[in-house]
């Protein structure tokens, strides 16, 4: 580890710099949050549809992924992503405050910033959000997640399975926009999936959200669990829910819907 970088992050526990993949655009500024082992330009179709006269789009590679940095040191939780966040937003002056939209592991960075930083964040969108709380009154949902955290497991317990996995999908992978998963990014996918995802506390900081937050699944997708979703936050008004025929990734469908929703807000 480099001097400069223990004393600055790791001692005074400053923030790192993300890289930015998108700034386009003037207005109301628009925050993208890509997904695990995925990187800003995950986001390309939303970018090249969004209205650049009414939003500002900005994308960033998360802490770990892309080209933004990759301290070995660190756990990658969500602390940590949506730290890394906020400063990045900060030194970019956007207007604030700004919607953040994000998908799958970006949703809970996004929940985390919302909850951390309320001047921060008007809105949030967020899109396949891996939801997860075991509680006895939803026991649907607790076994859902029984299963989902097993699966998680073995994957970050087989680094060299999984990795050769991902290299035999091969051109199918590539047709994915920021989907990538090798040796380079494996300990922040590891970390982040166990420290980010697994360790997460969204159920909570849901409950309690007091901005507009627009929660969308995909009908066809099999990576995340919704299951009594719907149950767990009708009490909170501020939270709506959509769905969009899709899988899991962000294709030009599922970029016209949530530029839809940006162009018509619930509030």
């Amino acid at each position: 580890m480099e001097a400069k970088d223990f004393i600055l992050h790791r001692i005074l526990k400053r923030p790192y710099r993300l890289i930015l993949r998108t700034n386009a655009g003037q207005g109301k500024p628009v925050v993208l949050l890509h997904g695990l082992a995925s990187n800003g330009d995950a986001w390309k179709h939303f970018v090249a549809q969004a209205d650049l006269d009414k939003f500002q789009i900005v994308a960033f590679d998360l802490l770990g992924f892309g080209y933004s940095p990759k301290p070995q040191w660190l756990d990658y939780n969500v602390e940590h992503h949506s730290r890394a966040v906020a400063a990045s937003i900060k030194r970019l002056k956007l207007k604030q405050p700004v919607i953040l939209v994000g998908h799958s592991m970006g949703c809970l960075v996004a929940i985390r910033i919302a909850a951390q930083y309320p001047k921060l964040v008007h809105r949030a969108i967020l899109y396949e959000p891996p939801l997860f709380v075991d509680l006895p009154e939803y026991r649907s949902h607790s076994r859902y997640r029984k299963g989902y955290f097993t699966l998680y497991r073995k994957v970050a317990n087989n680094p060299e399975a999984v990795l050769r996995y991902a290299q035999t999908l091969g051109r199918a992978a590539t047709r994915l926009p920021g989907h990538n998963l090798s040796h380079e990014i494996w300990l922040p996918f590891e970390r982040s999936l166990r420290n980010t995802i697994m360790g997460q506390t969204a159920y909570y900081e849901l409950l309690r959200a007091k901005l507009p937050i627009d929660i969308v699944y995909g009908r066809l997708d099999m990576i995340v669990s919704r299951s009594e979703i719907r149950k767990m936050f009708k009490y909170n008004p501020n939270i709506s829910f959509h769905m969009v025929n899709d899988s899991h990734s962000i294709s030009a469908r599922t970029a016209r819907f949530l530029i839809n929703l940006l162009d018509n807000p619930k509030s």
